[in-house]
Order: structure tokens, then C-alpha cells, then sequence
């Protein structure tokens, strides 16, 4: 789940709940028509474009019935979940990907398990387990996707990963807040990518990347009132109004 703080139209602030399979899907819109010159069209495609769309599917269980963070009376955001929580669900996200081979489990076990060492709980007895066992896994699905076929290299499986991680992050950057500042990211390529809000929605990229002319893209998102909430049970009952996010990405002059 991704809280956003907002403000509705009647000017109150509210909390915008994300679903993270939504934000998955806008990681997918971006991987799928990136690759405009100067930039590099995404590697296996087969494999690495369904992770990109799906690498959060362990979430559609979670996100319906959100939770209160105890510290704070928020709703608990993906940033704020216990790691034995958090762990169970990636757990799913990279069973989910299985249909598409093992550079996609590869990939998005790969994504969670850097998540899981760069975190407090790393060294937890939970989190060396989970690091272990995926290191374990991740060298097996490596493997096994290298050996059949013999263009195949370690390379291309870490610009694979590289990818994953670079559109989750341009997805959350954009679902996790309304920007007004510019903002520069670099890309797999090396190119830094900047990012100008034009306000209403509307953002100028330089340079372009995409294999299209402009990139539209919509989410829903719950909104409810921002206050402390007593229980999950209070929040799971605030029925709140559904609200449509709108992002409209157009070339920089």
C-alpha cells in the first residue's frame, strides 16, 4: 500500500491509498514503451516485462484490507511494514512471476532480497534467513536460465534486474507524492533523465525516452480522511470516495 498526503477538492487533506499492483502496472507502462534513441530497449523482453508489471502481485492480498500503524494512527505503507510481513509477502510476489521463467523470478527475487540487505532488519535472524535462502534460489534461477540458451550471459540478467529497479523507482516517484520540483534520475543507461512538473499533471521529460510520443497514464486511489485511526478495524470501515490519478508525460522543449 502507498499512502499519499493530499488534499481533496473540497481543500481537505486526506490520505490517497495506492494499491501496489497499481503502481506495478505504471512500471510496466514505462518499461514497455521505453528504448527511444539514446536509450536501450528493455533486455528479454519476455521475461523481464511481465516481472516489471507483476513484481508486486504478492501485495492483492495485503492492500484491500489495510492497517493502522500503531506509532502513528496512519494507514501502514509499504515503507512501515513489519519485515516478517513485508518478507511473506515478496515471498508471493516472486512465486507470482514463475510463468515467466526463472530470469523473472531471478530478477524480482533479486529486487527484495537488496531491499531486505539495504534495511535495518538485514541482520535480524529473519533477515539473514531470507537473504540466505534467496541467495540460494537466485543462484539456481541464474542457472538455469543461462544454461539454455548460450547468448545468454550474466550481463544482460543484471541490466535485466537494473530495468526492474529503475521503473519501480520512476513509478514510486511519481505515485508517492504531487511533485512541483524538477528532479533527475539516472537511468540503466547512464543518461540522466530529467523529470519538470508543468503543474496539473503534466511533466516535460529530457530526454525523451519513449518509443511514443506522449505517455498517459491513470490510477485509482481511495481517499479518506487524514486523521489518527483507533484500530484496523476503524480504517478497513472508512469507505472514503475512489479518486483517478492522472500523470500526462510529454518531450521537454
Amino acid at each position: 500500500m502507498i499512502v499519499r498526503d493530499a488534499v481533496d477538492k473540497y481543500d481537505q487533506p486526506v490520505y490517497q491509498l495506492i494499491f501496489q499492483t497499481a503502481h506495478a502496472h505504471v512500471s510496466g507502462r514505462f518499461a514497455e514503451a521505453w528504448g527511444a534513441e539514446p536509450f536501450i530497449e528493455l533486455p528479454c523482453r519476455f521475461n523481464t516485462l511481465p516481472a516489471i508489471y507483476h513484481h508486486d502481485d504478492g501485495w492483492d492480498q495485503w492492500d484491500p484490507l489495510p492497517r493502522v500503524d500503531p506509532q502513528t494512527g496512519r494507514p501502514m505503507s509499504f515503507l512501515d511494514m513489519p519485515h516478517i510481513e513485508a518478507e511473506s509477502i515478496w515471498r508471493h510476489s516472486i512465486e507470482a512471476v514463475a510463468p515467466w521463467g526463472p530470469l523473472a523470478q531471478y530478477i524480482v527475487a533479486r529486487h527484495f532480497s537488496i531491499l531486505r540487505s539495504e534495511s535495518a532488519s538485514a541482520k535480524t535472524p529473519g533477515g539473514i534467513a531470507f537473504l540466505h535462502h534467496y541467495q540460494q534460489k537466485c543462484e539456481f534461477w541464474l542457472a538455469q536460465w543461462l544454461v539454455s540458451d548460450r547468448g545468454r550471459t550474466k550481463e544482460r540478467a543484471q541490466r535485466a534486474l537494473q530495468e526492474l529497479r529503475f521503473f519501480d523507482w520512476l513509478s514510486l516517484w511519481f505515485c508517492m507524492a504531487d511533485r512541483t520540483e524538477p528532479h533527475q534520475m539516472e537511468t540503466p543507461d547512464d543518461i540522466a533523465l530529467n523529470i519538470v512538473p508543468q503543474g496539473a499533471g503534466r511533466y516535460e521529460i529530457s530526454p525523451w525516452p519513449w518509443k511514443v510520443n506522449e505517455i498517459d497514464l491513470s490510477i485509482m486511489a481511495r481517499e479518506i480522511p487524514a486523521k489518527s485511526y483507533a484500530s484496523d478495524e476503524e480504517l478497513q470501515q472508512e469507505q472514503g470516495r475512489i479518486t483517478t490519478l492522472r500523470w500526462e508525460l510529454v518531450p521537454g522543449r
